[in-house]
């Protein structure tokens, strides 16, 4: 199974805001423009109807959805040493243990072990850290919680029938914001989760492109579709087919590119599927 090439540039992003009438996306923030609220023009971004505030959320995905390629990531690799756990790995870094765990599709921080290389978003180089000591008994440590790392297993359905050929994470330098499910060409693609049709078109890059509304500020993305069977603003229910497996726009072979999404941000779809 062929892998997908590059999908979705920036100026193809912006090309589909298009449809939203809501005109391109500006390099500053239009809050700028003025001084105060009563100063906003009516019927614009800034009246926040429940309506407006999907289209600019809707808008704000599409804008930050780099494709399957994915945009090139800075940070750096650390390898683990005997000793080393996930969360002082985190925390010697600053970086927020949940974001670690799911780039580097770490579930069980438990299970990491010595000579694994774990990547660091954001971090110019590698930190020697010290291994783990358990603390003394009464000492103010001990009673700290550990932080833990959240998985929501379960809480969707596996959109489509096939094999994982690509994970959430780091590829070759770039982050890749979902996962990639090779399928046959036509292959019934099915809603993870309940919910409502937010956008349903052809894309650059992206082609065929499903994005689910849901509850709890989540949002589902299917790409690559060769068919589209659904419309912007059906309700549809989970397990309801709503497209077929093809390789519509930057693919070089029958997928389904398949994001989760929370409040704009990219999470690991592995932590969501059962």
């Amino acid at each position: 199974m062929s892998r997908a090439e590059p999908c979705l540039g920036l100026k193809a992003q912006a090309d589909i805001l298009g449809g939203f009438a809501i005109g391109r996306p500006r390099r500053t923030s239009p809050v700028s423009q003025y001084d105060s609220a009563a100063e906003r023009p009516k019927n614009s971004a800034w009246d926040f109807s429940p309506r407006r505030r999907l289209v600019l959320l809707l808008s704000s995905i599409l804008l930050v959805i780099p494709g399957c390629a994915g945009t090139r990531e800075q940070g750096t690799w650390h390898t683990v040493e005997r000793g080393q756990t996930l969360w002082r790995i985190a925390h010697n870094y600053g970086v927020d243990l949940q974001e670690l765990a799911e780039v580097n599709d770490i579930e069980d921080p438990t299970l990491i072990r010595a000579g694994q290389k774990i990547f660091i978003p954001g971090a110019e180089k590698p930190l020697e850290i010290e291994p783990y000591r358990p603390p003394r008994q009464g000492a103010p440590e001990a009673a700290k919680p550990v932080p833990r790392v959240k998985t929501h297993k379960g809480r969707l359905a596996w959109p489509v029938k096939g094999v994982v050929t690509s994970r959430y994470g780091i590829r070759g330098g770039r982050r890749h914001d979902g996962i990639d499910i090779g399928a046959p060409t036509g292959t019934s693609i099915k809603a993870a989760e309940t919910g409502a049709v937010a956008y349903a078109e052809y894309t650059r890059g992206y082609g065929n492109l499903v994005i689910l509304r849901h509850d709890e500020h989540l949002m589902t993305v299917y790409a690559h579709c060769k068919k589209i069977l659904v419309s912007k603003g059906d309700q549809v229910r989970q397990g309801q087919a709503i497209a077929t497996v093809g390789a519509t726009g930057r693919a070089s072979g029958p997928h389904l590119h398949f994001e989760v999404r929370v409040d704009r941000k990219a999470r690991n779809p592995m932590f969501y599927l059962p």
